[in-house]
């Protein structure tokens, strides 16, 4: 009987194609493998990266929409306490016109500043208007309740003398004795504030809004399309608000059912949220065409190992 050693060498003689052959078939497998592992993680490392940047500007433009917001608003609230005092001062003497023709007022930050009496009339404007009745104003209720010196940003009203959609900002005139005696009250156009996406690059179906915390939309502009007073309670933006007061996430547009990533920032000084969101399709365009290029060389590359 032959040695066992002399049978598994006549063995390894006869059959050596077909173990050479069966070792290629596995090294050819293991190199697609390798190969479609590395597209895998390639194309992951590179959808995760777009979303992070796309994320991380809309971010940054948050932050200077927030900024552009607030120092709107300050000089707004500046302008509208200055007439207060004058007011104050001079009584209906006072002329609002000759303020902005002065230059004391910046006219390029509202469409219209005056002040309603204790019963809601209209008494001064910075320009001419016809008499006027705002008692039944939520501008005029809040501060006929609530006696303190803090600006209020109401929702957005058709003016009865302006006869335009302004953002309506006002501050509560006490009498000597401390009673309610009128508002101060300025009228911003809503576009003033969406104003701001035109000069930064959110894609054909960029968003910028500016909401309340009330869930009420001041300003909002999508793509080429602006609007306002839209009903946002209940949708995940004031969900993700409630949770902090900054932050970043995927959610689907309650308006135009636009998928975006989206940014948001809360206003320290004002019940305000600033949102900056950029299509999620629009962000990833580029890098579908790459993942695209990425699977048809890996594709090509397979099939070359397996004619091989």
């Amino acid at each position: 009987m032959a040695p066992v050693g002399q049978i598994l060498a006549n063995y390894w003689r006869k059959h050596a194609s077909a173990n050479a052959n069966f070792a290629v078939v596995l090294s050819c497998l293991a190199l697609i493998g390798i190969v479609w592992a590395v597209t895998f993680e390639r194309v992951s490392f590179e959808r995760d990266d777009t979303i992070a940047n796309a994320v991380r500007q809309n971010a940054n433009l948050a932050i200077a929409f927030e900024e552009h917001t607030i120092r709107t608003l300050k000089s707004v609230d500046q302008a509208v306490l200055f007439v207060k005092d004058q007011y104050e001062e001079h009584g209906l003497k006072l002329n609002i016109g000759r303020m902005i023709e002065n230059g004391a007022l910046d006219a390029s930050l509202f469409n219209y500043i005056g002040i309603a009496d204790e019963r809601g009339n209209v008494v001064l404007g910075s320009s001419e208007f016809k008499p006027t009745n705002l008692a039944d104003r939520e501008t005029f209720k809040v501060h006929q309740q609530h006696n303190d010196n803090e600006m209020f940003i109401g929702k957005l009203n058709l003016g009865r003398i302006t006869h335009r959609w302004n953002i309506p900002m006002s501050h509560r005139i006490n009498k000597a004795d401390g009673s309610f005696g009128g508002i101060v009250y300025a009228s911003m156009d809503p576009e003033y504030f969406t104003g701001f996406y035109e000069k930064a690059d959110l894609g054909g179906q960029g968003l910028v809004t500016l909401i309340g915390l009330d869930g009420i939309v001041r300003a909002r502009r999508a793509g080429q399309k602006s609007s306002f007073g839209e009903d946002m309670r209940g949708t995940k933006l004031l969900v993700e608000q409630a949770k902090r007061r900054n932050g970043s996430f995927l959610g689907t547009g309650k308006v135009d059912g636009t998928v975006r990533l989206v940014s948001f920032r809360t206003l320290a000084q004002y019940p305000l949220i600033v949102v900056v969101g950029t299509s999620e399709a629009e962000t990833l365009a580029s890098f579908h065409e790459r993942e695209r290029r990425y699977y048809l060389t890996a594709g090509f590359a397979s099939t070359m190992i397996v004619i091989f």
